[in-house]
This record gives structure tokens, sequence and C-alpha cells, in this order.
């Protein structure tokens, strides 16, 4: 269930929904300003109108980056910052062939006893790490604590690499309710990095969802992460003509 706080000051309405995890995790309300469902078109009674409703909270949004900059410079005015940008790429190559390797992937279906403290702290370039407010071992925190209480289920699955029975990596798919598959989490213990097996790992991903006949193929990635990108690009995606711009903000 969606909780919304609906926040009006000077013809604006900010459509702020409640996120569980994030409230718990940093141990404060925390939001996503829907920008969908607001109206942001005035200029702030002052700056400091949402912290007269919202006190020690957090508030993260993603904006397309062609939105109207006088939406950007308002919401800069409610001391919302840059943190990250964030790229979209999608998958475009027809047909995919099973490759077979030196390491065992494997579509788990119970999520238990996995090295989740060497995968989560992978991660170097996510919004959070970019965020002076968080601590790296803070951020590191919390993408381990998301992958081990991720639940895999028929649309949220969870593919495993293993090296002779020792887990090695991981990634996370979405396939929404309109058949439409997103890639996240993808992560490699460090001493397996650079040895192929990010590259087993999609390649297995992506032949199960062309097996299910799931045609639209997503993923993102941070515009710094040039590793990520080169990574995604050699394996068929590429960056469509839309960005994100993540702002955060602290009070």
């Amino acid at each position: 269930m969606h909780l919304f706080k609906f926040v009006k000051d000077n013809g604006n309405i900010l459509c702020l929904e409640r996120q569980k995890w994030d409230s718990d995790f940093f141990s404060r309300e925390s939001y996503n300003l829907n920008i969908d469902k607001s109206i942001i078109t005035q200029e702030p009674n002052n700056e400091e109108s949402l912290s007269k409703v919202l006190t020690k909270s957090f508030i993260y949004t993603k904006i397309d980056s062609n939105i109207n900059v006088k939406v950007l410079d308002i919401l800069y005015k409610y001391s919302f910052r840059y943190i990250d940008t964030e790229m979209i790429l999608r998958f475009f190559n027809s047909k995919v062939t099973l490759e077979q390797g030196l390491f065992t992937i494997k579509d788990i279906q119970v999520n238990k006893n996995l090295p989740y403290k060497m995968l989560g702290s992978t991660f170097l370039y996510s919004r959070f790490h970019s965020d002076a407010h968080i601590s790296n071992k803070k951020a590191d925190e919390l993408w381990i604590l998301y992958l081990k209480n991720f639940l895999p289920t028929e649309r949220n699955k969870m593919f495993i690499a293993y090296d002779e029975g020792q887990v090695v990596g991981v990634m996370l798919i979405n396939i929404s309710a309109q058949r439409e598959a997103t890639l996240f989490y993808v992560a490699v213990i460090p001493s397996h990095q650079r040895r192929g097996v990010g590259r087993l790992l999609i390649n297995h991903v992506l032949f199960f969802l062309q097996t299910q006949g799931i045609g639209i193929i997503r993923t993102e990635t941070q515009a710094k992460n040039i590793n990520a990108l080169n990574f995604y690009l050699r394996s068929g995606f590429r960056i469509i003509d839309k960005s994100l711009i993540v702002l955060h903000r602290w009070k």
C-alpha cells in the first residue's frame, strides 16, 4: 500500500510517497517525490516550506533530464541537490545463444546462505555512495541488506553464478505485469571479477527472458560508472534517448 503525503505551497503540490524500507534503514521519514503526481510551477514562498511540514526527513526524486528547467530550479529552492545521473539502456539484439563457461548459472527460488557482505560491498558508484550525507560503510550496508532481504518470486528473479559450488555472482531481475524486464543488482565477488562471471550471468539472464517471450529488456546505471556502461554495451544494450537526474534532500 502506498502512503502519500501532499505538501501544498504557493500553488505547488508536492506528492511524497513514503518509503518504508528507506525510513527504517535511515531511521527517519523517507519519501520519493512523485513528479508525475506533483504540480511544480511556482516559486516557493520560502526555501524552508517543506521543512515546516517535514522535519528530519529524507526525500529523493528521479526526473527526466529533459524536464523544464524551471522545475529543476524550483526543486533547488526547496533544498533538493543533485546527486547522480542514471543512464537508461535497452537490449536490442534479436537472438541470444546460450553460452557455456567455467561457471554454473542457476535461477534460484530461495534466498539463503549467500556471501551477502562480499556481494553487497562491490558497489562503488550508487547514488547512495555519491551522497555526502551517507558514509560508504552505510551505503554498503544498504546494498547488503537489500540483497539479504530480496524475496525471489515469479516476477522477481534471482540468478546466481557458482564456481565449484561457491557463490561468486548475482543478478536480480524484475518482470512487470506488462511483461517487461529490468535488470539490476549485478555483483561479482572481488576474487572473481574480470574472469567472465558477469558476461556469463547476463547471457543466461537474457536467454531466459527471451525464452519467456519478453521482448523489452532494460537496465540502468550511473553515468560515471564507465565499467558498467561498457559491460552493458558489449552485451547488446544501447543507451536510449533518456536519462534521469537524481536529487536528494536531507533536512
